[in-house]
């Protein structure tokens, strides 16, 4: 499954923070950066888990309890 990530700041910690995660079945990998678009594609969840999931990533940086960000499957 696509997830785009919306943000106008700090798009490589984004990328650095979401990319490679691997935990049981559940991987994300980084696809495409264009403007302020990072697309990941997350294999072994769907739909809203999987957009919970990145979200938690992010949120669970340092960077990320201060960023505005959207993220949309």
């Amino acid at each position: 499954m696509k997830i785009i990530v919306n943000s106008p700041l700090m798009r490589d910690k984004i990328i650095q923070a979401v990319d490679g995660y691997k935990k049981g079945d559940v991987e994300i990998k980084f696809i495409s950066q264009q403007g302020i678009s990072v697309t990941f594609e997350v294999i072994g969840l769907e739909g809203t888990a999987a957009i919970d999931l990145v979200k938690s990533i992010i949120k669970s940086q340092e960077f990320g309890k201060v960023l505005y960000f959207q993220v949309t499957a």
